[in-house]
């Protein structure tokens, strides 16, 4: 949507060596869905408490979106 910051990457990624990579040639997944979703709610739905939607989840969202 237009209040996404795009253009921008949220993961510092090892290396692309063999070894560091899922199955040797797949990227490991690094990002946890809930800080991607916890932006969107806070923005969209003006939720501000992370535990109301993930109550046993202690992270941090990922400064994704544009707030207007």
């Amino acid at each position: 949507g237009n209040n996404v910051q795009g253009g921008k990457v949220y993961h510092q990624i090892k290396s692309l060596a063999k070894e560091d990579l899922e199955d040797q040639r797949d990227l490991p997944v690094s990002t946890d869905f809930r800080s991607v979703f916890s932006a969107v709610a806070n923005t969209h739905l003006n939720i501000h408490q992370n535990n109301i939607l993930f109550p046993d989840w202690n992270g941090n969202g990922i400064p994704i979106m544009r707030y207007s």
